[in-house]
Order: structure tokens, then sequence, then C-alpha cells
């Protein structure tokens, strides 16, 4: 593959500074290192790492499913994940979550 494209980053220059001494100590310099996550980014469809921001497909195979009543009493964070604050209020009224 004929490396021709070029990429422009703007970076806090300590953050450059230390990536590098890291990178180097691994045998990579930062093009190889940048090389490689893209290419992972290629192969995995997105980031891969969890960076807190879900894919597209990721996304679409978390949203409910059923009948509408159904998906309308399920709120985010069901799963055990809500603040503290969000849960006293949702416990507070009664809100059944599924």
């Amino acid at each position: 593959m004929s490396k021709s494209a070029i990429i422009t980053l703007w970076v806090h220059p300590m953050l450059e500074k230390s990536a590098r001494r890291v990178l180097r100590r691994v045998g990579l310099n930062t093009s190889d290192a940048i090389t490689l996550f893209l290419k992972k980014v290629v192969r995995q469809g997105g980031l891969p790492f969890d960076a807190g921001a879900r894919n597209v497909k990721a996304r679409k195979a978390e949203r409910p499913t059923g009948p509408p009543a159904q998906r309308a009493r399920r709120l985010p964070g069901a799963e055990g994940r809500l603040p503290p604050q969000v849960a006293a209020w949702v416990k507070a009224r009664g809100v059944i979550l599924k």
C-alpha cells in the first residue's frame, strides 16, 4: 500500500512528546502507530476501545424491542447504571425499571 495521504494533527505538545516516548519503547514511530490505529478502526468498524461513544451498530443492537407500551417503559440505565440522584428520584416515584 502506498503511503501518500498526509494527516495533520493538532495535539498538546506534552501529549505528543509522551506518546512518542512510549511508542519508541515498543519499537514504533508515531506514523506507524496511527496507521495501526486506523487499520484497526476499519477492521472493527469503530473505535478499537470503549470511548463512551457507541457506533451505529451498537446503538441499534441496544434498542428496546417489543410492543410500543413495553418500549416506552424501558428507561436508559435500567440495568443499574443510574447515578445515585436519579436512582433516588426513580425510587421515590415508584417507577419500575425493567
